[in-house]
């Protein structure tokens, strides 16, 4: 990073982000309000449902800012404040707080890399990624399951195969899998087990399917390239939707790859100051919404 990068980094940075943190607390509080008055029938199912989903998809992003430290910011003392808003956020979409981090930093590390980016991925297509996905979703499941799970998965993989996913698949995540099924089959021994599927379950996997559509298949799809600037790419959306802050960490996800602990809502502003630094290295530059070489989709550059 040069001189000129860490002095714009370092203004962005807040030395804490109130932000953040209300953005956290506060929607780890509507799951819980949302789920009880669902529970007691104050709302509907569907509308509970409705609420969760949504709570999931702010909580993935906040566990995920979290990770990066970007809460505490420039503020060493308030370090915990992180843990506090992580930890609870991934028990609730189900991506261990530890683990996550663990593999997510991989990723970071290594990215584009086979064999050790934890993201790599060779599909071309939206249905292969998809399929991908529920097939990841289902081992990451049976390789959780107390004794029998590891010996399953050694027979399913090639001892290669099996030796990749231990290595990018923290065990701490196994083991709140396990924790998550034991609460829910609980919960359906006591009566509540269609409350907990649709509260808890179902918004957990529709997350994971969004996860691995915009956070790891397409900033990176066909990108071969592992060095810094050009890894992945800048994304201008039409009528301002990049900037909202939930859409900035996959809008600007080379910022974010670039200078990580940034939060999110302030990757478009980083932006707007390195454009000149990213344009004289190479960065890839796509306006509309969507990019051939990424997506499929129509491209269209300025």
């Amino acid at each position: 990073m040069t001189e000129e990068e860490v002095g714009i980094v370092s203004k962005n940075i807040p030395n804490f982000s109130w932000f953040l943190a209300t953005t956290g607390f506060g929607f780890i509080a509507v799951f819980i309000a949302s789920t009880i008055m669902t529970f007691s029938g104050a709302i509907p199912l569907w509308l509970g449902t409705l609420i969760n989903l949504l709570s999931f998809y702010l909580l993935f992003d906040t566990l995920h800012d979290c990770m990066h430290g970007q809460v505490h910011g420039k503020h060493k003392k308030l370090k915990w404040m992180n843990k506090a808003i992580g930890v609870p956020a991934g028990l609730i979409v189900q991506q261990d707080f530890y683990g996550w981090t663990q593999q997510h930093m991989a990723h970071h590390k290594s990215t584009n890399v086979k064999g050790q980016d934890p993201n790599w991925s060779n599909n071309t297509s939206a249905m292969a990624m998809w399929k991908q996905t529920i097939i990841g979703y289902a081992v990451m499941h049976v390789y959780s399951i107390p004794i029998i799970g590891k010996k399953v998965c050694m027979k399913i993989f090639t001892p290669r195969q099996y030796l990749y996913f231990v290595k990018v698949f923290p065990q701490q995540w196994a083991i709140q899998i396990v924790i998550n099924w034991s609460l829910f089959f609980t919960l359906v021994f006591m009566g509540y087990g269609k409350y907990t599927f649709w509260l808890w379950m179902f918004p957990s996997f529709v997350n994971r399917i969004r996860i691995h559509y915009l956070f790891v298949w397409t900033p990176h799809k066909n990108n071969k390239n592992t060095e810094s600037y050009i890894d992945t790419a800048i994304h201008i959306r039409p009528l301002g939707i990049d900037r909202i802050y939930f859409r900035q960490v996959l809008d600007y996800h080379l910022i974010h790859h670039l200078y990580p602990s940034v939060p999110s809502n302030r990757l478009r502003r980083v932006y707007k100051d390195t454009e000149h630094i990213l344009k004289r290295n190479g960065t890839e530059f796509i306006y509309g919404w969507g990019w051939k070489n990424k997506t499929g989709l129509i491209t269209r550059k300025k």
